[in-house]
């Protein structure tokens, strides 16, 4: 069906969504539609421009890490694992002092 109208029966199969979903959509006047007293009907090409209209175009992974890494301060980490393992003998001297246990 490249051309002419479908009922909602027919726009339910092709777009693979239930009857109900449409109905609201249509409720909603998110879908093109037409109506003819009680009856509606969907223009297959103006359908095909509003699912084009839908489209989502997925995130190339490297944007992706670019916008997560954009947001971490990779110094401010890198200070802080520094500082930790700089003070980690202290600090397990401190915990076996503490705890009495392998003090030499």
């Amino acid at each position: 069906m490249e051309e002419g109208l479908m009922n909602i029966n027919d726009l339910s199969e092709y777009i693979q969504i239930p009857i109900s979903s449409i109905y609201g959509m249509v409720e909603s006047k998110e879908i093109p539609f037409i109506r003819i007293g009680r009856l509606i009907r969907f223009r297959f090409n103006e359908i095909e421009s509003w699912l084009e209209s839908k489209k989502v175009n997925p995130v190339p992974p490297e944007k992706e890490v670019k916008k997560i890494m954009k947001n971490i301060d990779l110094k401010k980490m890198v200070d802080k694992v520094k500082k930790e393992v700089y003070f980690l003998p202290q600090k397990v001297s401190q915990i076996e002092t503490e705890r009495g246990c392998c003090v030499s």
